[in-house]
């Protein structure tokens, strides 16, 4: 060792973590692809490891980071909970923080706790199903997905995001579907099969639509946060978004895992757009 770089920041290293998550997946030539990704961002494994290549997980990178060995920087942009403290968010955002970062309910015990007022809502999954959206091991205890909702907190979580039949009305389940599309055996279709448009605002069949609500059921908890007097929601989601990080939001914040989900979103809205109307079949 001696020229190995030691200093990353908050967002390089939530995609070295990605990065070493997805080596211990993959065959061995695509190991070689995701090893010169992590040149690229001056981690070489080997100068970590003993001359090792083979066997460095997520959890040696992180001991680096405990021994201070590896030290991580935290910016207002690219902070992460291991080195941005909660402290470091303004006063209203801190107790928003705390709120989404507390008592979590699953799905169906949501229907009894969630406030019909607005506010921000948090989705937390653990590592079970970070491994079936196939995004690598979780890096700290960031919610998969943060969210506003202006108007109400039961109609956007619980009878939009949660509902069957709601796809093509929520970004978060196009991401999800998006991330089990094969798993699960899921495929794209236009919203509204009578009159496609907005095809990347894709929709899927009921029972496609069906079996992505018993997924979200069956691996995701929901916290939320009623909205406090005047506090701005969007201010106040976009500085969570800043320092959390959440995998699964593509508004307003860059994460090592955006590119992914945006090409596998972009797989579907081609399924939806190739699919033919209802009204084009009926003109045969």
């Amino acid at each position: 060792m001696g020229t190995e770089r030691n200093y990353f920041t908050a967002e390089e290293a939530d995609r070295v973590r990605f990065l070493l998550s997805q080596i211990r997946r993959s065959e061995r030539k695509e190991q070689e692809s995701l090893r010169a990704q992590l040149r690229r961002l001056g981690f070489r494994i080997s100068d970590w490891s003993g001359g090792r290549t083979n066997g460095f997980t997520v959890s040696d990178f992180d001991d680096l980071i405990e021994g201070g060995q590896i030290s991580i920087g935290c910016d207002r942009v690219s902070g992460r909970r291991a080195s941005c403290e909660v402290g470091d968010f303004s006063a209203i955002a801190k107790a928003a923080a705390i709120a989404l970062g507390g008592p979590k309910f699953t799905l169906v015990e949501a229907a009894s706790h969630v406030d019909d007022k607005p506010g921000l809502y948090a989705l937390h999954g653990e590592a079970a199903a970070w491994s079936e959206l196939r995004l690598g091991d979780p890096p700290d205890e960031r919610p998969l997905y943060v969210g506003k909702a202006e108007a109400s907190l039961v109609s956007r979580d619980l009878q939009t995001h949660f509902a069957d039949g709601r796809t093509g009305s929520s970004t978060l389940r196009r991401s999800l579907a998006a991330l089990l599309r094969d798993s699960l055996e899921l495929r794209g279709q236009p919203r509204n099969l009578q009159n496609p448009g907005r095809l990347a605002n894709f929709g899927m069949s009921p029972s496609d639509d069906a079996k992505l609500t018993t997924w979200m059921q069956r691996y995701l908890k929901l916290a939320v946060w009623p909205q406090e007097g005047s506090a701005e929601l969007l201010a106040i989601e976009r500085e969570l978004l800043g320092q959390w990080r959440p995998p699964l939001n593509l508004k307003d914040v860059q994460t090592p895992w955006s590119r992914m989900l945006r090409s596998k979103r972009k797989l579907m809205a081609t399924e939806a757009a190739e699919m033919p109307s209802l009204a084009s079949l009926g003109s045969w």
